[in-house]
């Protein structure tokens, strides 16, 4: 069983403030032409979407250099229901080994989607730093950016980009319950691409049944 985690292009998907919308332009209709064409007009961060070292990291690498096996790790999906920093204690206990990802479930699932919501829950420079200590290969969060809100420099990014953690944003976890997992994320190869949109699943690991993972409920400052 596969469950899509993405965000729909055109219909939920929030542009980062100060980047422009996604549009949709008509070319060609069936009426008309006999046929459709639409043009896309979108950044390579809208919805759901991977950010590769290059977005931030002077000579990094980028989207398209990547095997496909990179984007189909084990991914443990642990939740925190808070709309704050999500602390480097939460990954304590949780059997991370080195090439796994991991993906934030918070009340981010929860917020109105018409537009950037700037009190957001976030991944607090500790908590990337921990997650570089355990060498995850994806880190993810349930929205448009994992920095902290109205941040400056971009630490987070900086951190786990230069790490060489590519991070999966604004997957969508509302359905999804905490435990291990297979993730398939593979992004559209785009040349010299600084991150580019996927379609991102999960689907229970083989071997290791769904299971409920650690859980805080209450505000975390």
């Amino acid at each position: 069983m596969l469950i899509d985690i993405s965000r729909t292009i055109g219909l939920d998907d929030i542009p980062y403030p100060g980047d422009p919308p996604t549009a949709f332009a008509l070319l060609a209709n069936i009426q008309l032409d006999g046929y459709k064409l639409t043009q896309l007009s979108m950044t390579l961060h809208a919805g759901t979407h991977l950010d590769a070292p290059s977005h931030f990291i002077s000579g990094g690498s980028s989207i398209e250099q990547y095997s496909p096996d990179t984007f189909t790790p084990i991914c443990h999906v642990i939740e925190l229901m808070t709309l704050s920093s999500i602390p480097p204690v939460i990954l304590d206990g949780v059997q991370i080994q080195p090439g796994e990802a991991v993906l934030f479930k918070t009340v981010n699932g929860e917020l109105d989607r018409g537009g950037y919501v700037e009190r957001h829950a976030h991944i607090p420079l500790a908590t990337a730093q921990r997650l570089i200590e355990l060498q995850a290969s994806i880190v993810g969060i349930d929205y448009i950016s994992v920095e902290r809100p109205n941040g400056e420099g971009y630490p987070v990014h900086r951190a786990l980009l230069g790490a060489g953690i590519l991070l999966l944003e604004d997957v969508d976890l509302r359905h999804v319950l905490p435990g291990r997992y297979r993730l398939l994320c593979l992004p559209q190869k785009v040349l010299r691409g600084e991150a580019a949109p996927c379609r991102a699943v999960l689907m229970p690991a083989r071997g290791a049944p769904v299971t409920a993972g650690p859980r805080i409920c209450s505000a975390v400052p």
